[in-house]
């Protein structure tokens, strides 16, 4: 971190409730959140639960982060992680404190994919081990609120593993939300499904989304998109003019089933085309294409509808075309910033102690 970045980093400490980000790999969560409580620190994972494909995306993540962030990214390999949390600050944490201290992560969701739920192996997955490092740096700082983010799957197929934990905290004087939500409920681009796990030692008031009839569809705001910069746009080598040709004249939607016919490369099956009319799907795919032109997102769109300020940047080289595809971008996997700071600021705004006459588990649905 910079000496500039460090002093405001100092500067904010001073004033506001900290919290502490757990696994939220590019940051997007963090960076939401800060909006509204001190992201203080932002702690990763590497090793054995990071192996395989996605590691060189995870290291990309975390440059990422520290790059764009004002407050300190740490890796296990640091020697710094969770055991010496305090040597690494040389701060104690209540000398800042007097409001619960938060720790939220978003942790990988693969646990709960489709194949391993259906196997019945999710309880297996290694990669929960990041799931419970949120859990035991909670523990380390004692912390009164506890947010992690996930897909809907873990919800509906993984519940007992979050039953599990709530058996373990309830006698800690938690109470428990689980907040099934959408991105574009919030006012967000992207039609985004997602569930949030919380404990809390203090009460939490959802306020109203967005009714169905108010959310952003892509038409909006179409004149922003517009006036975005160019830059690289992904397109395969073997492109050619029909190619060209038929991103700009297919429908909405997938695209593997239009290409019957044609001579051109056969798109993988997350290809699809964004429509004026609705909501931008869920931003993980390989092939993102422009809803007007013939030709895949570039960067600036990319940032754009995943609700990133305009100077965030990203670490991998954007040198040449294959660099923006969506699957090869970490930032497309996380928590969008606006889900961060939709839950900060209810954490921001939270006061008043659960009240232990009343149920210890709520469910809020604002999908």
């Amino acid at each position: 971190m910079n000496e500039e970045k460090q002093r405001q980093n100092n500067e904010r400490m001073k004033s506001t409730r900290m919290a502490y980000g757990v696994h939220t790999f590019a940051g997007g969560f963090a960076l939401g959140m800060d909006q509204f409580l001190h992201v203080a620190a932002q702690f990763e994972k590497s090793g054995s639960a990071l192996t395989g494909p996605r590691a060189s995306e995870h290291r990309q993540a975390i440059n990422d982060a520290r790059r764009n962030n004002l407050w300190p990214v740490l890796e296990e390999n640091d020697v710094t992680f969770i055991p010496h949390l305090f040597n690494w600050f040389e701060m104690k944490r209540w000398d800042y404190l007097d409001q619960p201290c938060v720790v939220f992560g978003n942790p990988p969701c693969a646990p709960w994919s489709t194949m391993n739920t259906n196997n019945r192996d999710w309880k297996l997955d290694r990669r929960l081990e990041l799931v419970n490092d949120i859990f035991k740096v909670a523990k380390r700082l004692n912390a009164d609120i506890i947010a992690i983010e996930s897909v809907m799957q873990s919800y509906t197929k993984g519940l007992p593993f979050w039953e599990d934990k709530m058996e373990d905290l309830v006698d800690q004087g938690f109470h428990f939300y689980l907040w099934l939500h959408n991105v574009n409920a919030l006012g967000g681009f992207q039609d985004r499904n997602r569930f949030m796990f919380i404990a809390s030692k203090v009460k939490l008031d959802f306020p109203d989304v967005l009714p169905k009839d108010k959310r952003p569809v892509l038409k909006d705001y179409y004149h922003k998109f517009e006036e975005l910069s160019g830059g690289i746009s992904y397109r395969p080598r073997k492109a050619t003019a029909e190619w060209d040709q038929f991103l700009l004249l297919a429908k909405p939607g997938p695209l593997r089933a239009q290409v019957n016919g044609h001579s051109i490369p056969m798109p993988p099956f997350t290809a699809r085309k964004l429509s004026m009319d609705k909501a931008v799907p869920t931003i993980v795919g390989r092939y993102v294409v422009h809803p007007l032109e013939g030709r895949c997102l570039n960067w600036d769109e990319f940032r754009f509808l995943l609700g990133f300020p305009d100077d965030w940047e990203t670490t991998r080289e954007q040198v040449k075309v294959g660099d923006l595809v969506a699957g090869i971008l970490p930032m497309t996997r996380g928590v969008c910033p606006l889900v961060g700071a939709w839950l900060g600021e209810i954490i921001a705004r939270a006061t008043e102690p659960v009240d232990h006459n009343e149920p210890v588990l709520t469910i809020i649905d604002q999908r």
